[in-house]
Parts: C-alpha cells; sequence; structure tokens
C-alpha cells in the first residue's frame, strides 16, 4: 500500500501544470482531428476516394523520408526478403482498412465515423475477452468488462437508429452519380440482396473496418520491434502505402471513365 509520502512524491513526480498542457495539446489535436474528418467528408463528394487518399498518403510519406529518413543508410536494421513480404503484407492490409474506413465515412458521415472508429484497440480486445475468453481476473473486474460490453453494444445499436432508412429495394443502379461509382455500385449490390439501408450498412462497414484494423495492431507488434521501432515503421508503411496506390489510383480513374451512368 502507497502511504501519504509516497503518494506525495508521485504527484510531484509530474507538476500539474505539465499534465495540463498535455490534457490542452489532447483537445487540441482531436478539434484539429475531426475538423479534417469533416472536410474529407465534403472532399469525397467530389473527388474518388483512392485518389483522396493516394494524395494524403503522398503527402505524408514526402514529410515522414525528410524527417525520419527511413532509407538511409544508417539504419539500425537489414531489409531481407522475409521481412520484405510482411511488410507488403501488412501495407496492402492497412491500404484495404483506409479504404474501407473512407467509404465508410462516405456513408454513415463525419459523426457516426468519429464514435464507432476512433475507438482504442483496448477496448475492442477486452469486448473480445470478455466474450471469448472464459477466464476472469476476480467478480468485480469480470463485471465491470461486461458491464462496458453491454454499454458497447447498445451504443452501436443506438448508431444504428440514428435515422428512419428504409430498407433499400434492389435496383441496378441505386448508387447514383458519386464520383466513386465502382465501389458504391459492389456495395450497394450487397445491401440491396440482404435489405440494409446505406447507412446501416456504412455502420457494418466501419465496424468490420474497425476489427480488422485492430487484428492489424496486434499482429504487426514483432513486426513493428524487427523493423527498428514505429517511427520508422510508420515511414516505410506510409511510403508503401503510396506505391501501392499509384496503380489503384489508375485502375479505379480507368474503371469509372468506362462505367456507365
Amino acid at each position: 500500500m502507497l502511504d501519504s509520502d509516497d503518494f506525495s512524491k508521485t504527484s510531484k513526480s509530474r507538476p500539474l501544470t505539465d499534465v495540463f498542457h498535455i490534457f490542452i495539446l489532447l483537445i487540441i489535436t482531436k478539434l484539429l482531428k475531426t475538423i479534417g474528418l469533416f472536410l474529407t467528408y465534403d472532399l469525397l463528394k467530389s473527388y474518388h476516394l483512392v485518389l483522396i487518399l493516394f494524395l494524403s498518403t503522398l503527402f505524408a510519406s514526402i514529410c515522414l523520408l525528410f524527417i525520419q529518413k527511413p532509407f538511409s543508410s544508417s539504419s539500425s536494421f537489414r531489409l531481407n526478403k522475409t521481412l520484405f513480404y510482411r511488410l507488403i503484407q501488412y501495407t496492402i492490409c492497412l491500404t484495404i482498412i483506409r479504404l474501407l474506413w473512407l467509404f465508410g465515412l462516405t456513408l454513415c458521415g463525419p459523426l457516426r465515423t468519429i464514435l464507432l472508429f476512433e475507438h482504442n484497440d483496448i477496448v475492442i480486445l477486452a469486448c473480445f475477452q470478455v466474450i471469448f475468453s472464459s477466464s476472469s481476473n476476480g467478480q468485480q473486474g469480470q463485471t465491470s468488462r461486461i458491464r462496458g460490453v453491454v454499454f458497447f453494444g447498445l451504443a452501436v445499436l443506438a448508431i444504428f437508429a440514428f435515422d428512419n432508412d428504409d430498407s433499400r429495394q434492389p435496383v441496378d443502379h441505386p448508387e447514383g452519380h458519386l464520383p466513386h461509382r465502382f465501389f458504391a455500385h459492389i456495395f450497394y449490390r450487397l445491401t440491396s440482396l440482404i435489405g440494409v439501408a446505406d447507412h446501416k450498412g456504412g455502420v457494418i462497414l466501419l465496424l468490420l473496418a474497425l476489427f480488422a484494423r485492430c487484428a492489424m495492431n496486434s499482429w504487426s507488434k514483432k513486426l513493428v520491434l524487427d523493423i527498428g521501432g514505429p517511427k520508422k515503421f510508420y515511414a516505410l508503411t506510409t511510403c508503401l502505402s503510396t506505391v501501392c496506390l499509384i496503380p489503384m489510383s489508375f485502375i479505379m480513374l480507368l474503371i469509372n471513365n468506362l462505367f456507365v451512368r
């Protein structure tokens, strides 16, 4: 147990002003991220989501190449064939998850996207642990976890009931004149088959992207250590994601030009 002297020492180790500055910085970053999501949602109404993702990753790659220098000769790791193959696998899966997230943003809007996709991986993994695991760390801890899972499920159901969308009737081209008609055509075909409205289908898509992101982050922990740290790993995956998006951008532009309106 901690006595009063130990507690005073731990409280003095980090001044209150530092904690306040960190809290203010956290609020500012969250506000900037929210504004960025709303701006991205407006851009997705006019431009293809693959093009927006390519331009954003290209800009981030240029910045990270100058800041992190992941391909410099002083790197502390050697990129062998096995490590490069694992890195390519992770980059392709990460790019697919980002595309699903952007398409879910076009369907659900920025508010639903923030409420669904911005959960921490620890929250999602704790929910899966309660559902699929029989072990418990005490009755009180297990009860609080079950309560959290119940509230999380109720919150997801509340997001499903945000509006009163009618079930989509099966039609040939329900996507209309969206700039990303190829993705929309496939998605609306699937939702029309199961009779789900577009916003509710977007919620399901965001949940799948969220679960896939948590699984990818858990799977990549050893890969991050093999690369040489999270900063170098993020720089390498961002650059490789830009390379992967170059042919996808040309293919999507070609498909959308040939796609019948």
